[in-house]
């Protein structure tokens, strides 16, 4: 009998979520997933699986490309997003048949302000209208970023 096919699966864990499930720092929480990655602990009773059930992390996916997308808004150089919520991505090697792909027809795109006094939320990619045709921040053209939400995932 043939065992099916192992293939690298990539999960996107939202940290801070995970720290509220598990009441602990982040040095613990990567610590416990190594432990479940060091003793080879079962995918369905390992800490992925837990977050995955808690949606505090989602995969495992066949690319980091698609781990990523499951941020809500783009990720700079430490992983963070721009509500300073940090991300972790995790490799693990799973059978192929373990891996999804998100469904791109249940992301909802909008575009979140760059201003962290006004995060105003608008249609369409540009400069934050709120911010526009504020009286106070006269011909202001504050630059908007894509904030994603999966709808039913």
């Amino acid at each position: 009998m043939m065992s099916e096919k192992k293939v690298q699966g990539w999960y996107s864990i939202d940290l801070e979520k995970a720290k509220e499930i598990y009441s602990m720092n982040e040095e613990q929480i990567r610590s416990r997933m190594q432990e479940d990655l060091d003793f080879k602990v079962p995918l369905r009773l390992s800490v992925f699986d837990f977050m995955v059930q808690k949606s505090a992390a989602f995969g495992p996916f066949a690319s980091k490309q698609h781990a990523q997308s499951m941020a809500p808004t783009e990720l700079d150089e430490s992983d963070q997003d721009i509500f300073g919520n940090t991300w972790d991505f995790v490799t693990l090697q799973l059978p192929e048949s373990s891996i999804v792909v998100p469904n791109f027809k249940n992301l909802v795109k909008r575009y979140i302000c760059l201003d962290a006094e006004c995060r105003a939320v608008q249609t369409f990619k540009g400069c934050c209208q709120e911010c526009r045709f504020d009286p106070e921040k006269k011909d202001n053209f504050t630059k908007t970023t894509i904030y994603r939400k999966w709808d039913n995932e």
